[in-house]
């Protein structure tokens, strides 16, 4: 009975101490990261781009985003983007 007691507890350790480490991201069965459409905006708030989104890449550890629309990618912060994912499940 103590052994399993404990493996109870260290189960529960591993959890709470995995959870912390995830910080600010979502936990979830869907974790794929995709979006259809984006606003990147400058420094000025003036708009530089907005499409549809050919390809998306998150850096580890970083606010950083790229984001290709049509032909070209753009390297910026998360503050100047918005990003679109339209949930086709209903």
């Amino acid at each position: 009975m103590k052994k399993v007691l404990v493996v109870i507890i260290v189960l529960v350790v591993l959890v709470v101490l995995g959870s912390c480490s995830l910080g600010n991201r979502e936990i979830g069965l869907d974790l794929r990261q995709s979006f259809d459409e984006a606003y990147i905006y400058g420094l000025d708030g003036s708009l530089v781009a907005h499409g549809t989104v050919k390809a998306y890449r998150d850096f580890n550890e970083s606010d950083v985003v790229q984001i290709t629309i049509g032909d070209k990618t753009y390297l910026t912060h998360y503050v100047n983007t918005v990003l679109i994912r339209y949930d086709t499940r209903h």
